[in-house]
């Protein structure tokens, strides 16, 4: 609250008061030494590269909460405190605003929290983009986005009928739609990429998710313990234990599923699987499984943090070209990066900026009136790594 915050008679800290820019390459440092031992220990024991990849970027996925609560704590020492938490009566928006922070000081440091109900009109829009217009939005579009727009809405009704060849498409950004549509000119039917197709609600324990994660419990201790930097008791590490199963059991039930669907003779008719950014189970599980019965999987450039972050490397688990067959990108400087991940195996390859990009340059420069915009991120602080 920047009232509070500007008034000096109140005894407010931040938890960024001491920050310094080597804290983030420090914490980088550790993420990245600890992202290679899972690896490394989920592959030689399963020899899937995709469910160690997935388990190495659970890791990113609880850097800053750990970060965050060392803050905290160099703050709060031993003292009793209490956490005020906004609760918006909305598990999503839950999630989204307050994440696990809060929940981890509380069983890890026992931290108090009081939930205050959020009243407000406008909670649909918490935590989203804000609302624009179909004309505005199309002002910003190229050519080729348009037509593909259009040629999924036609293709949605009938690809699940077509009797000749199809290719997924998912998470689309504007390198995605030039490939796919030459794909569909050429004859290949448009099939939007499942979604939500296994209930993530069901979480069964069953022995090899238990022998997986009795392997890597210890380097997610230690890594907990080096962020933090405090010894945890075996209780006190156990904050993520039933998170890390579960993200276990994702992966390996959506690869059963499609193990069984490419049995069953339900992806005779997929070629390609196009993915602007493979993220979830579903996707990674796919495109392992796809490598098999020789399906091309192809990720597509969607930001720059390659091009402009000095340690974007520490987090090279989540590289796109560490998943596909192919990997297209805007330029060769993003090749010349992606190529110093790890666990880089795709083919890359160059095909220029976007078309919607090209007009939107296009339009700056040609209107005179248009004011200038600065865009002042907070993520280029912290490496572009949402810290």
């Amino acid at each position: 609250n920047p009232t509070l915050l500007l008034n000096k008679s109140l005894n407010i800290l931040s938890p960024e008061k001491n920050f310094n820019p080597k804290d983030f390459i420090n914490l980088g440092n550790i993420t990245y030494k600890y992202s290679g031992l899972i690896f490394d220990k989920i592959f030689s024991k399963t020899k899937d590269k995709h469910l160690a990849i997935w388990m190495a970027r659970y890791l990113i996925s609880i850097q800053n909460t750990l970060y965050r609560a060392a803050r905290l704590k160099e703050i709060i020492s031993n003292q009793k405190t209490l956490i005020i938490e906004l609760d918006f009566n909305d598990k999503r928006l839950n999630n989204s605003l307050n994440g696990d922070l809060n929940k981890f000081m509380n069983t890890i440091y026992n931290c108090d929290i009081k939930y205050i109900k959020h009243i407000a009109d406008d909670t649909n829009r918490l935590a989203r983009d804000p609302k624009s217009s179909l004309w505005e939005r199309l002002k910003f579009e190229g050519a080729t986005s348009i037509i593909y727009r259009l040629c999924t809405i036609i293709c949605k009704p009938i690809s699940k009928y077509w009797p000749g060849k199809k290719f997924y498409y998912g998470h689309e950004n504007s390198l995605l739609k030039k490939i796919g549509l030459k794909l569909f000119f050429k004859g290949y039917m448009m099939l939007e990429f499942p979604k939500n197709i296994i209930s993530d609600k069901k979480f069964t324990e069953n022995k090899e998710l238990l022998s997986i994660f009795k392997c890597i419990n210890p380097i997610i201790k230690l890594y907990q313990e080096e962020i933090l930097n405090d010894k945890l008791s075996n209780y006190r590490s156990l904050f993520f234990d039933i998170n890390i199963k579960r993200y276990l059991y994702n992966y390996l039930n959506a690869k059963l599923y499609w193990e069984k669907e490419f049995l069953n003779g339900g992806q005779k008719n997929i070629i390609a699987c196009l993915i602007g950014f493979p993220s979830t189970a579903l996707e990674l599980s796919y495109t392992f499984i796809a490598k098999k019965h020789k399906v091309v999987t192809a990720s597509f450039q969607h930001a720059i943090s390659k091009e402009i972050s000095e340690d974007i490397l520490s987090i090279d688990s989540i590289y796109e070209s560490n998943i596909t067959d192919y990997y297209f990108v805007y330029n060769s400087n993003v090749i010349n990066n992606s190529i110093k991940s790890r666990f880089h195996s795709s083919s890359d390859m160059v095909i220029g900026i976007p078309n919607d990009l090209k007009k939107l340059n296009i339009r700056k420069s040609n209107d005179k009136n248009f004011p200038p915009v600065l865009y002042a991120s907070t993520n280029l602080y912290t490496g572009n790594r949402g810290i």
